[in-house]
């Protein structure tokens, strides 16, 4: 039974990916593992097609770059050892093919000794190796960080060999320079790729990105961007991920920064309305019935378009003392009932005002550890959150009639957490950086300690503003 009735037959659909079209399908290892042991099973334990091994070690030989774990990695490596053992017990004669995809598995995980074994066994087997077996050489030193012997396998050993570097070849060699972080070694590399006449792809330009993203050069990054588009190339998700990603040290500095700038603005640079707010609250309490909170709902950005305001529950019961609101952003509608004063059903409330409220839940938890899971889990939940936001915004205010300005307030229980995060992300969506947007909150009321103790929440805006920037330069040009 060979190889081609396998991937064709009808009866053999369930092991593809998707509906069977009648063509040659490209089958995961795992599934291949059940072609492999039916067709075993079908001729007394042996499986004599060359074809149908060769696609097994194939499989086995990119697991993983599919699974995207170093565990299977090392682990196809060993499937592809086991599998060639089988083979040659089943009695199938090894070709170009098979070595080919045994050295790619050992490239793969960084082993240079077999790599180079399989290399020998396929000279010694009377087969010429070509440009692609010397790229696996390339790429088994690179990922066992030997850069200088990969960069050697590249070019000079391959002009030994009579043969010339194709753009597998540069891209090979992109990539190492881009876990470097050697920008302007990779744009050297680029550049010597169009001279050799190589036409750079995808994967070109996304290690060159990769390089600037490393070593915090956000423009250099977006640059090789609009050289994507300029070569009629799609960006995909790892171009635009990359760009904005603006390497690790640049992320962390971005943060830091900011939580100093939080700082300095809490201790140094209280509004008149901040001492209005604190003089009003003198020997309140925490348990005191919300109507006796001071108003303190303050105006932190306005355009053309919006006016935006901010503040605690206060300002949803009374903002009709300070002004007429259109749109209503609650931020804590999962809280439970707290203090005497607040109402039960506050939908009603806000459409007896004539106000349309969106109701947005989500705890603002506190004193997680940076980078744990909850950590991530609370940075996803609240960029999910912040997106619809911005979606429902710009869904309700683009059927709008109102040639006005459209009032909007923004709120949470205290004012201080998520709803200025929330404020901040739609802010961010106006095109602004998430430090122009936290500078207009502090220029409105800087007496509040936002994100105290929750920077989870500061590091998932940075995030928001990448998001969306990413989405502008997706979007195709006007």
């Amino acid at each position: 039974m060979g190889a081609s009735w396998v991937f064709v037959f009808p009866k053999f659909s369930e092991f593809g990916e998707g509906p069977y079209n009648g063509k040659k399908r490209s089958l995961s290892r795992n599934r291949l593992v059940v072609v492999v042991q039916f067709c075993a099973s079908r001729n007394h334990g042996r499986v004599n097609d060359r074809l149908l091994h060769n696609n097994f070690l194939k499989a086995c030989a990119h697991a993983g770059d599919v699974e995207r774990a170093e565990l299977l990695e090392a682990d196809s490596w060993g499937q592809c050892l086991r599998h060639f053992q089988q083979m040659q017990s089943d009695g199938v004669e090894a070709n170009i093919k098979t070595y080919g995809k045994l050295m790619e598995a050992a490239a793969q995980v960084g082993d240079v000794h077999a790599t180079k074994k399989w290399l020998e066994e396929l000279r010694a087997s009377c087969f010429t190796p070509d440009v692609d077996h010397y790229n696996m050489m390339a790429r088994a030193h690179f990922k066992a960080q030997n850069f200088l012997a990969g960069r050697q396998w590249l070019f000079e050993e391959t002009f030994r060999d009579r043969l010339a570097p194709d753009i597998v070849s540069y891209n090979e060699l992109l990539a190492a320079l881009g876990e470097l972080g050697d920008q302007n070694a990779a744009a050297d590399m680029l550049l010597e790729a169009q001279e050799q006449r190589l036409t750079p792809n995808l994967l070109s330009y996304n290690a060159a990105i990769h390089s600037c993203a490393q070593c915090g050069d956000a423009a250099g990054a977006r640059s090789r961007l609009e050289e994507i588009r300029a070569a009629q190339l799609a960006p995909d998700a790892t171009s635009r991920s990359r760009v904005f990603m603006e390497g690790p040290p640049a992320a962390q500095e971005r943060l830091e920064r900011l939580k100093g700038r939080l700082a300095q603005a809490f201790r140094r640079e209280w509004t008149k309305e901040d001492w209005r707010i604190h003089d009003a609250s003198k020997g309140l309490r925490y348990r005191d019935s919300i109507d006796q909170w001071p108003l303190d709902m303050v105006e932190v950005y306005a355009d053309q378009k919006y006016r935006f305001y901010l503040g605690s529950i206060t300002s949803a019961k009374k903002f009709h003392e300070k002004c007429k609101l259109d749109l209503v952003f609650t931020m804590n509608a999962d809280d439970p009932l707290r203090h005497d004063g607040e109402l039960s059903d506050w939908s009603a409330y806000f459409r007896d005002k004539g106000v349309q409220n969106f109701r947005f839940g989500g705890l603002d938890t506190s004193g997680l550890e940076p980078g744990s899971k909850k950590w991530v889990q609370k940075k996803e939940e609240f960029l999910s959150i912040w997106s619809a936001v911005v979606e429902a915004l710009q869904r309700h205010t683009a059927v709008s009639e109102n040639r006005e300005q459209i009032q909007i307030l923004f709120h949470c229980y205290l004012g201080t957490h998520r709803s200025t995060a929330a404020l901040v992300a739609v802010l961010i969506s106006l095109s602004m950086s998430t430090e122009e947007a936290i500078d207009h909150v502090l220029k409105a009321r800087a007496g509040q300690e936002y994100w105290k103790d929750k920077f989870w929440m500061l590091e998932a805006l940075l995030e928001f503003e990448a998001q969306r920037e990413a989405l502008t330069l997706a979007s195709p040009s006007k």
